[in-house]
C-alpha cells in the first residue's frame, strides 16, 4: 500500500511535536547563591520551601549533583563547560571592586544559543566581572541583563551594590535585590515566552541586600521562604504563558559557614545554613561545599531521581541538547561536561567512574573518580586525604595511609591536569602574592 507523501511529511511533524528530545523549548536557569544542601523542606528543613520542593517533586532531582567552591567558578563553568582552573578563575571570586572577569576567548553558551535563535536574558548576580565593559553579560552573548556584581564582603561597610540594565549604571539606588531580580525575570517571561526561542538566567544573592546580618536563624529562614515564594511566581508565570519551558535549578555552591580566615565572598559570622550531613560549607573541598541542590523540571518529564554524579561543567553540552543548537566542537576550546540530557528520557547514565573534578589550585586540589575522593594542601604541614564516598559519603575515616596506591593514581591524575591550569587572575591582580613565591617553576618532563 502507498501512503501519499503529505501524510508521510504529517507523520513525521506529528512525531516531533510529540518527542520532547526534539522541541525548541524556553530555558530558564536558576542559581542560587548558597543555599545549603538541606535548607529545603525536601531534604528536612524546618525552612518551609513549598515551590521549590514541588519543582523538584515533579521533575528530575539530581541528588548527586557537584559544583565549585565559590560563586564565580561555579557561574563560569556553567557558562562555559569548563573548568575554572583553565580559565585562571581557580583562586576565589569576582567581586565589584575587582579588576579582572570571563577571559574574552572563553565562548559562553549564551554566545552560541544566540547563534541559534535565541533570545537571551540575564537577571541578578554577575560574578564574572564588571570593571570593564568587555566583562558585562551584554558582551558575552546575553542580549539584556539587569543586574550587579558580588560585593567584596572583607571591606562590606565601603561598598554596595551597583545596579547595572544592560551596560549603564542604574543611578536610583535598589535596596531589594530579590524583588529586583524577580521583577526583571516575570516582565521577561511575560514579553518573549509566548514566541520565539528564549534563554533566562537567572541569578539570586545569598543575601537580599548588603547589609543583611542575620541576628538568629528565624531571620535566615525566612530570607530563604521570600526566595521560595519569588521562585514559585515565576513557576506561576511560565505556566501561564508556555508549557515547554524547562527550568534548571542549582545552588552555586553549599551553605556558607563561619570560618577562620575571610574569604570575601559572602563571610558570615553565623552557621545557620544547613548541609545536612555533610561537612564543611562554601569554600572548602569537602562534600558540604561542593555537593549541592539541584533539579530540572518541565511539564513532559517524568519524575525521578537520579543518584549517578553530574557536574557544574555539564550544563552546557545538555542544554545545548535541548536546545537542538549546534556548535562545532573544533572551533571552540576543548568542553569537560557530559550530556546527560539523555537521563530525562532513558535509563542511560555517564559512566559511573567519570572523573569529577572539584578544583586545582595553586596550592591545593581534589577530585573524585569511581567514588574515590582525594583532597590535597601542599601548603605546610602539607596534609592528604582519601574517602572512599561509597562507604563513606561524610568524609569521617581518611584512609589515605591504608590505601596508598588509589591515592597515588588520583595524585598521577592531578599533577597532569596541573600542566593545564593557568595563572591565577586573582594572584595576577596581587604581585606582592605572585604564584612563584609559593612553589618552585619546575621543567615539565
Amino acid at each position: 500500500m502507498n501512503i501519499p507523501l503529505f501524510l508521510h511529511i504529517f507523520f513525521i511533524y506529528f512525531l516531533i511535536i510529540l518527542n520532547p528530545n526534539f522541541a525548541h523549548a524556553n530555558i530558564v536557569f536558576i542559581l542560587v547563591d548558597d543555599l545549603g544542601w538541606a535548607d529545603v523542606s525536601y531534604h528536612g528543613s524546618k525552612i518551609k520551601t513549598p515551590n521549590i520542593d514541588s519543582l523538584a517533586k515533579n521533575g528530575v532531582k539530581f541528588e548527586k549533583f557537584y559544583s565549585s567552591q565559590f560563586t564565580s567558578q561555579a557561574q563560569s563553568s556553567i557558562l562555559t563547560g569548563r573548568y575554572p582552573f583553565r580559565m585562571g578563575l581557580q583562586t576565589g571570586s569576582i567581586f565589584s571592586n575587582t579588576n579582572y572577569g570571563i577571559p574574552k576567548d572563553e565562548e559562553l553558551l549564551p554566545e552560541i544559543l544566540s547563534q541559534n535563535g535565541f533570545n537571551t536574558y540575564f537577571c541578578g548576580q554577575w560574578a564574572l566581572g564588571v570593571n570593564n565593559n568587555k566583562y558585562l553579560p551584554t558582551n558575552n552573548g546575553f542580549k539584556y541583563f539587569n543586574g550587579f556584581s558580588p560585593i567584596n564582603t572583607i571591606n562590606i561597610n565601603d561598598q554596595e551594590r551597583v545596579w547595572y540594565e544592560n551596560d549603564t549604571i542604574i543611578k536610583n539606588s535598589i535596596k531589594d535585590s530579590f524583588i529586583q531580580i524577580k521583577n526583571c525575570a516575570l516582565k521577561i517571561i511575560e514579553k518573549n515566552f509566548n514566541n520565539d526561542k528564549n534563554f533566562l538566567f537567572i541569578s539570586f544573592p545569598s543575601k537580599n541586600s548588603t547589609i543583611d546580618q542575620f541576628e538568629n536563624f528565624d531571620a535566615y529562614k525566612n530570607q530563604v521562604e521570600i526566595l521560595d515564594k519569588f521562585i514559585g511566581e515565576i513557576h506561576q508565570k511560565i505556566d501561564e504563558i508556555d508549557n515547554s519551558t524547562y527550568i534548571f535549578f542549582q545552588s552555586d555552591n553549599g551553605g556558607a559557614k563561619k570560618t577562620k580566615y575571610k574569604t570575601g565572598d559572602n563571610d558570615v559570622n553565623h552557621n545557620f545554613s544547613s548541609n545536612g550531613p555533610f561537612l564543611s560549607g562554601k569554600g572548602s573541598f569537602k562534600e558540604g561545599a561542593i555537593r549541592v541542590l539541584s533539579f530540572a523540571y518541565a511539564k513532559n518529564l517524568k519524575s525521578m531521581t537520579i543518584t549517578s554524579p553530574l557536574h557544574v561543567t555539564d550544563w552546557f553540552k545538555t542544554i545545548s541538547s535541548i536546545a537542538k543548537i549546534n556548535y562545532d566542537e573544533n572551533k571552540i576550546k576543548p568542553l569537560d561536561g557530559f550530556d546527560f540530557s539523555n537521563y530525562f528520557y532513558s535509563s542511560e547514565r555517564i559512566a559511573s567512574d567519570r572523573l569529577i573534578l572539584i578544583n586545582i589550585n595553586e596550592l591545593s586540589a581534589s577530585l573524585i573518580k569511581n567514588n574515590w575522593k582525594l583532597i590535597y594542601h601542599s601548603s605546610l604541614p602539607n596534609k592528604l586525604q582519601l574517602f572512599n564516598l561509597l562507604d563513606d559519603p561524610v568524609e569521617e575515616n581518611n584512609i589515605y595511609t591504608k590505601n596508598a596506591e588509589q591515592s597515588s593514581k588520583l595524585m598521577k591524575i592531578i599533577q597532569d591536569l596541573a600542566w593545564d591550569m593557568e595563572d591565577s587572575l586573582f594572584y595576577k591582580e596581587k604581585p606582592l602574592t605572585n604564584n612563584i613565591m609559593f612553589y618552585d617553576n619546575p621543567e615539565r618532563p
